[in-house]
């Protein structure tokens, strides 16, 4: 999915259309031709480096209207001349996806490739980002589980030169089980939000974005709280915390960041009229 523009991405949704997604997919005949530039284009180029089989471009198909009524998502398929990867982005963690610069310049694609109607690209969006908001969730879990079985073996085996291990010390022990709490507390939130993202029809925007947020910060307390158990080990190649660390450093700021888009949303639910804030304990939508 080609989102993020190259300026940033936060503000797709900005009402103002001189703002916003600036790539563009005018209308020539029976075919869109799509020009603009996108960033973090996750795995956009493909595990050959010669593109994704296909690629769904967040645009804008008039630069006169706001996205309520411009934005759209086309689908460009793979060897559509006009496509092309302008560098990867190194990201210091989270290395099994690559994040390309994809450049759009005068490519053409059918006009059925559109999906949906022109405007229904924003609720598009917004239910993509939804959709993949449990699963970062459950993945922060994950990264957090296995940070605490690291740090838990390390305190259980080694005694730095003390007469006893360093789990016999109370302050381990403590810390030890605030982020085993953490991690369940984490790992039912994740799946409530799944459970309820598929109760409600995928229709969900509150607890999916409230489990990415929280579970995604609260990955990157953990690793460093078992990161400060094992010590000065932690930040070199004789324990992978460092590399954990890395990865959940990821978590907040990608995938829709938590400042820049999954709190806004949220805080458009608050304001909306007719919001129910027990709702969602009860599977049913709160707006």
């Amino acid at each position: 999915m080609a989102f993020t523009e190259a300026a940033g991405g936060a503000n797709f949704d900005h009402p103002d259309p001189q703002y916003g997604v600036q790539t563009f997919a005018v209308r020539d005949g029976d075919e869109w031709v799509i020009n603009g530039r996108k960033a973090y284009t996750t795995n956009a180029s493909g595990w050959d480096d010669e593109g994704a089989d296909i690629i769904s471009v967040v645009c804008r198909i008039d630069e006169t209207k706001p996205p309520a009524e411009s934005l759209a998502i086309i689908v460009v398929e793979k060897g559509t001349p006009g496509v092309t990867f302008s560098g990867i982005i190194d990201t210091i963690g989270h290395l099994a996806t690559n994040s390309p610069y994809v450049d759009f310049v005068d490519v053409r694609v059918p006009v059925e490739n559109l999906i949906g109607a022109p405007g229904d690209g924003l609720a598009l969006t917004k239910g993509s980002f939804s959709w993949t908001c449990s699963s970062i969730a459950a993945a922060a879990v994950g990264k957090m589980r296995r940070a605490f079985e690291i740090a838990y073996d390390f305190v259980s085996t080694e005694k730095r030169s003390g007469s006893v291990p360093v789990i016999d010390h109370q302050n381990a022990g403590y810390m030890l089980a605030d982020i085993k709490t953490r991690i369940e507390v984490g790992r039912y939130f994740a799946w409530k939000a799944a459970d309820h993202f598929d109760k409600t029809g995928g229709l969900d925007r509150e607890l999916s974005n409230m489990s990415k947020i929280y579970n995604s910060e609260l990955s990157v307390q953990t690793v460093y709280d078992a990161m400060r158990l094992v010590g000065v080990d932690s930040y070199g190649d004789r324990a992978p915390l460092g590399d954990i660390m890395l990865d959940v450093l990821c978590l907040p700021i990608y995938d829709g960041g938590n400042m820049g888009v999954r709190r806004r949303h949220l805080h458009e639910m608050l304001r909306t009229p007719g919001y129910d804030p027990l709702a969602a304990a009860e599977n049913r939508l709160s707006v």
